[in-house]
């Protein structure tokens, strides 16, 4: 149809309200024989719309075909802060890292966690709807992907390149 479809979840941590999006569209019904899949892009700009867009340049090209070649997969892409659909302008350009790192640094917060916690309230809220989940990262996504599988023992978890249990 060529719209866009995002998802925004709404979750409490430690008492105050938070929000994370990914691209993807909930089913109309939940069935617990359909399996959801979170992937968690990797560093560079913008990187959920390279992988939602399925554009060939992008360096995650053909993940989201691979994961919803299964039936019953329905796939969502994570968006970070300030990436893609939820970057902050300053009238005229997106603003630089050193901006929203540094104020999340001097709140008490951190912007990987920040975005590991969205990603986690995302994967819980699939866990209600689906029977199975699937999380999957690659470069930075898959260091973020394995904290997260930690945490959300998903069904399968895919890290690729993030981390390697072999060098520790």
């Amino acid at each position: 149809s060529g719209v866009t479809k995002v998802i925004r979840i709404r979750f409490l941590y430690k008492g105050v309200n938070h929000e994370g999006y990914a691209y993807g569209e909930i089913p109309e019904t939940c069935g617990l024989s359909r399996i959801a899949a979170l992937v968690i892009p990797g560093s560079g700009w913008n990187q959920s719309n390279g992988i939602y867009t399925r554009d060939k340049k992008n360096y995650h090209y053909g993940i989201y075909d691979a994961l919803e070649s299964e039936n019953g997969v329905d796939s969502f892409i994570y968006i970070k802060p300030n990436e893609d659909i939820l970057a902050w302008h300053d009238g005229s350009k997106k603003l630089r890292s050193n901006f929203y790192v540094g104020n999340l640094l001097n709140r008490g917060g951190s912007y990987s966690a920040s975005y590991i916690i969205q990603s986690l309230a995302i994967s819980k809220y699939l866990r209600s709807c689906y029977g199975k989940t699937i999380v999957a990262g690659l470069s930075q996504g898959g260091a973020a992907a394995l904290i997260h599988a930690i945490q959300s023992k998903p069904d399968i978890a895919i890290i690729a390149s993030g981390y390697s249990v072999i060098n520790q």
